[in-house]
């Protein structure tokens, strides 16, 4: 499957790192994004939570207030719930909308402090694909165009 964004794709990447108050190096997860965008029909989905994040926080994604559940039938094609990428095979006009993940810091009660959360949020649009017979069309209008134009550009020199 191919994933296709009008948003830019490193929009984001890099930004903060290291500034979790976790242990260790917060680090982007490959063929993530970190913002919202437009997408297309039967693309895949896979958006994460920007650094910094600890390496011990724990995530819940949502989409429009209601939690996401992975797993069997309707929702065989989500899975990361409870982790800090959401992936969402083949897309359907009903992904689309705003998903949020509430995560937290990481930090546990024995340390004498409570968790902060903090949610993430980012709008997705699906959209339909160009129908094929579409591309097919613009090819030969393109095509008809330019033989046009030649025949133009002779009859013009004589």
């Amino acid at each position: 499957m191919q994933q296709a964004s009008d948003s830019d794709p490193g929009e984001g990447e890099g930004e903060g790192e290291g500034e979790g108050e976790g242990e260790g190096e917060c680090e982007e997860l490959e063929g993530f994004s970190t913002t919202g965008g437009t997408y297309y029909v039967g693309y895949i989905l896979k958006v994460a939570v920007p650094c910094p994040v600890s390496p011990t926080s724990s995530y819940e994604w949502t989409k429009n207030g209601e939690n996401l559940i992975a797993g069997g039938p309707p929702n065989y094609r989500i899975s990361g719930v409870a982790e800090r990428g959401l992936t969402i095979d083949s897309l359907t006009l009903d992904d689309a909308g705003t998903y949020s993940c509430v995560y937290d810091d990481g930090l546990s009660e024995k340390n004498d402090e409570a968790k902060a959360e903090t949610t993430f949020e980012v709008e997705i649009e699906v959209r339909e694909a160009m129908p094929a017979a579409g591309l097919v069309g613009l090819s030969l209008l393109a095509s008809a165009m330019g033989v046009g134009g030649i025949a133009a550009y002779r009859r013009r020199r004589r």
